[in-house]
C-alpha cells in the first residue's frame, strides 16, 4: 500500500491535527508525535513531569512536520501512576487527551517492553490515529473523575490507610503523621484564600471536632502532594500567595 492510497483511505478530519502519544515511565517520558498515518513519527525522549520541556517538544514537532502552532492537538497515554493531573494539564491548554484503559488494548504481550510492560510511544501513535479515525472500538478510554469525586475517593482511601498502617511503623507513622498535619494546621492560618484551605472549610469547617479532624488528615495529603508538585514542577498551589522579597 502507498503512502497516497493510505491518505485516501483515512477517513479522519480533513483539517491538520498534530497526534501525540505518551509513554510515560517513573523518571522519563518517551512522546511520539505525528499528523498522519503513513508519516515517520518523531519520537522524543524528556524528563518525567517536565511541563515546561514538554510545551517546548510539542512547538518543535509542530515546527518538524510544518504545521501552525493553532493546529489542534490530540493526545493519549496509558492509565497508570500518572493518574489524572496530566490530563487535566493538558485539557487546560486546549489538547483533547484520552486516557486509555491498557487492559482493553489486545496486542501481543511479548511486543510489551520487558521492564514497564506498556505500549511503546509508536504503538500508542498507530492507535490514537485509528481512534480519531472512527475505530472507536481500538481501546476502551477511561472516564476521569471530576475534582470533587476524586477528592471523596482519596479521602476513603486515606481513612483506611491510617487505619492499616501497613509497610510503616507506628512509631514513624506517628511522627509523620504529627508533622503533617500541623503543616495543615499551618496552612490554613497563613493561607485561608488557597484551593486547599477554601477546599477544608467548605467540607470540614462547619463540622464538630471529629468531622475537623477527619478534614485535616486529608488536608494534610493533599497539601504534601501539592508541596511536591511545587518542589519538582515549580508549581504553586493554586491561590496560594508566595511572600515577596
Amino acid at each position: 500500500m502507498t503512502r497516497a492510497t493510505r491518505r485516501a483511505e483515512y477517513t479522519g478530519p480533513a483539517a491538520p491535527c498534530l497526534y501525540l502519544a505518551f509513554e510515560l515511565g517513573s523518571a522519563e517520558w518517551k512522546l511520539g508525535f505525528t499528523t498522519e498515518p503513513g508519516a515517520t513519527p518523531r519520537v522524543r525522549t524528556m524528563p518525567a513531569r517536565d511541563l515546561a520541556r514538554l510545551t517546548r517538544e510539542i512547538a518543535d514537532a509542530q515546527q518538524w512536520f510544518g504545521v501552525k502552532a493553532a493546529t489542534p492537538v490530540r493526545s493519549c497515554y496509558e492509565a497508570g501512576r500518572d493518574g489524572f493531573w496530566l490530563h487535566r494539564y493538558l485539557i487546560s491548554i486546549g489538547i483533547a487527551n484520552v486516557i486509555v484503559d491498557s487492559s482493553s488494548i489486545e496486542v501481543n504481550r511479548r511486543l510489551r517492553r520487558a521492564k514497564s510492560d506498556r505500549l511503546d510511544a509508536r504503538k500508542l501513535l498507530g492507535m490514537l490515529l485509528r481512534y480519531h479515525a472512527g475505530e472507536q472500538k481500538v481501546w476502551s478510554v477511561v472516564r476521569v473523575p471530576t475534582v470533587e469525586q476524586e477528592d471523596r475517593r482519596q479521602l476513603h482511601r486515606e481513612l483506611r490507610t491510617w487505619k492499616q498502617e501497613q509497610g510503616i511503623s507506628k512509631a514513624g507513622n506517628r511522627h509523620i503523621r504529627a508533622v503533617a498535619i500541623e503543616l495543615a494546621w499551618g496552612w490554613l492560618r497563613y493561607q485561608p484564600r488557597s484551593r486547599l484551605s477554601r477546599w477544608y472549610q467548605a467540607r470540614f469547617g462547619r463540622g464538630g471536632p471529629r468531622a475537623r479532624q477527619v478534614g485535616i488528615v486529608a488536608l494534610a495529603r493533599k497539601l504534601l502532594i501539592e508541596l511536591w508538585r511545587f518542589l519538582e514542577l515549580g508549581v504553586v498551589p493554586e491561590g496560594a500567595r508566595l511572600k515577596t522579597a
